[in-house]
C-alpha cells in the first residue's frame, strides 16, 4: 500500500500532470478539427509520447504502490525486486517519450519555416533524436545480463552502474533540449516584425528552456544522487517526469491558438463587457501564440507574414505584393484558395504614385494555421 509523504507529493504529481498533458494534447487535435486540417507527423508524434508517458507513469505508480519514495531501509525484499523492475520499464518508456516529442517539436518547426537550411537542420536532428532514442533503448534494457539480474539474480550474471548510463543520457539529451529551443530564434528574429510580437512567440518557444533546466539539475541531481537507492530513484523519477510534461505541452501550445480563438477570446471579450463594461473595440493587443494577429514584414523579399485570425481558427496570412513589370516570380505557391485582385488606373497603381504605368497586383493567401504547405519564409 502507499505510505509515506514523498510517495503521495510523487502520486500527486503524476496524477495532475497526466491531467494537463491530456487537456494539451486534447485541445490539440481539437484545433485540428476547428481548422479541418489533416493530421501531420507532429501530431501522431505527440500522441504517442503521452502514451509513452503514461506507461511510465503507470509502471511508475506500481512502484509507490511498493514503497516507491519511502528509505530503503523501510522495504521488504519483494519491494526491492519492484524497484528493480520499475527502473527498466520507467527507462524504456522514458526514453520512447523524451525522443518521440523532441522529433514531434522539430517536425513542426518545418511547417513553420520555410529555410532550406533551417530545414535541413531540423531534419538532421530528427534524425539524430531517432539514433539517441534506439541507443540508449538497447543500452538501459542490456545494462544486466540478464536483464532480471537485479530482481532475479543468476551466480553468472552482472549489471553495470545505473550512475554512468544516466549520466550518458542526460548529458546528450541535454545538448538536444538546447539546440532544438535555440535552433527556431534565427530565422525568427531575422523577420520585420513588431518587436512585441517577436517576443509573445519566442516566450512561446522559449517554453522549452524550462526543459532545459530540468535537465540540468538532473544532471546535478545524478551526479550527486542521494545514497539511499529508494529515494534516489523517487527523485530522478520526478525530475524525468517534469521533463516530459513541459516537452509535451511546449510542443502542444503552438498548435492550440484555433480552439483559444473561437472560444476562449468571446468568452473573454463577453465577460469584460458585462463586468467592466469594455468593448471589442476598446481592447487591442491581446494575448496570442501563433496564428494571433500582427505582421512580420519578410524584407528584402517583399513578404509579409501576419499572425491574425477570423472567427473560426486562427491563422498565418501571407500577403504578396509585387510589380508586374519588374518580376514574374513569386516565391509562395499559392493554395486552391488564394484570391488575386488587380488595380489597374489610367496613371499607373491605385494608391500607389511611386508605380507609374504598371499593373498592381495584390495576392492575399488565407492559410489556416500550420494547416498548408506554406510557411514562413
Amino acid at each position: 500500500m502507499i505510505r509515506g509523504s514523498q510517495s503521495y507529493s510523487l502520486l500527486g504529481w503524476i496524477v495532475s500532470f497526466i491531467i494537463i498533458c491530456s487537456i494539451f494534447v486534447l485541445l490539440r487535435f481539437w484545433s485540428s478539427r476547428i481548422q479541418k486540417r489533416k493530421f501531420y507527423a507532429d501530431d501522431f508524434l505527440v500522441l504517442l509520447a503521452h502514451i509513452a508517458m503514461i506507461a511510465m507513469a503507470s509502471v511508475t505508480i506500481w512502484g509507490i504502490v511498493n514503497g516507491l519514495g519511502n528509505p530503503a531501509t523501510e522495504l521488504s525484499i519483494d519491494e526491492f525486486k519492484v524497484m528493480a523492475q520499475v527502473l527498466v520499464g520507467a527507462s524504456v518508456t522514458w526514453t520512447v517519450s523524451t525522443t518521440v516529442v523532441k522529433m514531434a517539436v522539430l517536425w513542426l518547426y518545418t511547417r513553420i519555416f520555410d529555410v532550406v537550411i533551417f530545414r535541413r537542420i531540423a531534419y538532421g536532428l530528427i534524425g539524430v533524436c531517432a539514433c539517441y532514442g534506439i541507443a540508449f533503448e538497447i543500452v538501459f534494457i542490456t545494462r544486466c545480463n540478464p536483464v532480471s539480474q537485479e530482481w532475479d539474480p543468476v551466480p553468472w550474471g552482472s549489471c553495470k552502474d545505473p550512475k554512468e548510463t544516466q549520466l550518458a543520457s542526460n548529458s546528450i539529451n541535454l545538448v538536444l533540449d538546447v539546440a532544438i529551443v535555440v535552433l527556431p530564434m534565427i530565422p525568427l528574429w531575422s523577420l520585420q516584425m513588431a518587436l512585441t510580437k517577436k517576443l509573445v512567440i519566442t516566450g512561446m518557444f522559449g517554453f522549452g528552456f524550462g526543459t532545459v533546466a530540468v535537465m540540468l539539475y538532473r544532471v546535478y541531481v545524478t551526479v550527486h544522487a542521494n545514497p539511499d537507492p529508494a529515494l534516489a530513484l523517487a527523485d530522478v523519477g520526478l525530475l524525468s517526469f517534469i521533463e516530459l510534461w513541459l516537452g509535451i505541452i511546449v510542443a502542444c501550445v503552438p498548435t492550440t491558438a484555433p480552439v483559444f480563438r473561437t472560444y476562449v477570446k468571446p468568452t473573454l471579450f463577453k465577460a469584460l463587457s458585462q463586468f467592466c463594461g469594455y468593448s471589442r473595440k476598446t481592447i487591442s493587443n491581446p494575448i496570442e501564440t501563433i496564428g494571433g494577429s500582427g505582421k512580420a514584414s519578410g524584407g528584402r523579399s517583399g513578404h509579409h507574414h501576419n499572425f491574425r485570425s477570423n472567427r473560426d481558427y486562427a491563422e498565418l496570412s501571407i500577403a504578396s505584393t509585387f510589380d508586374s513589370r519588374r518580376s514574374s516570380d513569386i516565391s509562395l505557391v499559392p493554395p486552391s484558395g488564394a484570391k488575386t485582385r488587380t488595380h489597374c488606373g489610367p496613371g499607373g497603381v491605385v494608391g500607389s504614385p511611386g508605380l507609374q504605368g504598371g499593373v498592381y497586383v495584390e495576392q492575399q493567401f488565407h492559410v489556416q494555421e500550420l494547416g498548408n504547405n506554406n510557411r514562413i519564409r
